[in-house]
């Protein structure tokens, strides 16, 4: 198990203390100002991220139930595609859920737009956002997810000027990727009857 501000924060806590100091938030704000983060987002937050396995040789399966806001964070500031995957999978669930309120799916469905759009994430990791954004909309009748998808598809595949479709460019192949998975991310929504 490795943990990112353990050995960092024991550090600054035992140079703290050795200067008269009581240490505690000294490493938020070196965390917060590496991260680009708000201080008051690390606050009680002993560690940034927990990795296990790291060489993925014991555990088969892994989950873990975090807010929607942390999922955003570490979709947005790791450089690792599985944890970007996992992000997208754990907001993914947290859609339409029982104890689900729509503003947080508001944000959520912004997130997982803003990732879906973003060129510089592996094009798989953009292309589960947009399966996520079918799924909810298809799954839990939710607007918002099939609107956000909608224009992305527009964006992508129709020409602005003919609101015809654009022919196959293969130049690129995680665009290309993406762009014949998008239909499959549409089939998943469906009206109320089926």
């Amino acid at each position: 198990i490795t943990s990112k501000l353990g050995p960092q924060r024991r550090r600054m806590q035992a140079a703290a203390a050795a200067g008269g100091r009581r240490g505690g938030s000294s490493w938020v704000g070196a965390a917060a100002e590496d991260l680009d983060v708000s201080e008051a987002e690390l606050r009680g937050v002993p560690v940034l991220w927990v990795q296990l396995d790291h060489g993925m040789e014991w555990l088969a399966a892994v989950r873990l139930r975090q807010p929607a806001h942390w999922w955003a964070l570490q979709l947005e500031h790791s450089k690792d595609v599985v944890a970007q995957a996992q992000a997208v999978s754990g907001l993914a669930g947290q859609i339409g859920g029982a104890n689900s309120n729509p503003l947080n799916d508001k944000y959520i469905i912004s997130v997982l737009g803003a990732v879906m759009r973003n060129t510089g994430v592996f094009c798989r990791v953009r292309l589960d956002a947009a399966m996520a954004l079918g799924a909810a909309a298809g799954k839990h009748q939710n607007n918002n997810a099939a609107v956000e998808l909608y224009n992305f598809v527009r964006e992508r595949l129709y020409d602005p000027y003919t609101g015809l479709m654009q022919p196959n460019d293969f130049t690129d192949r995680g665009e290309a990727l993406i762009n014949h998975g998008l239909p499959a991310a549409l089939a998943q929504i469906t009206a109320l009857g089926g």
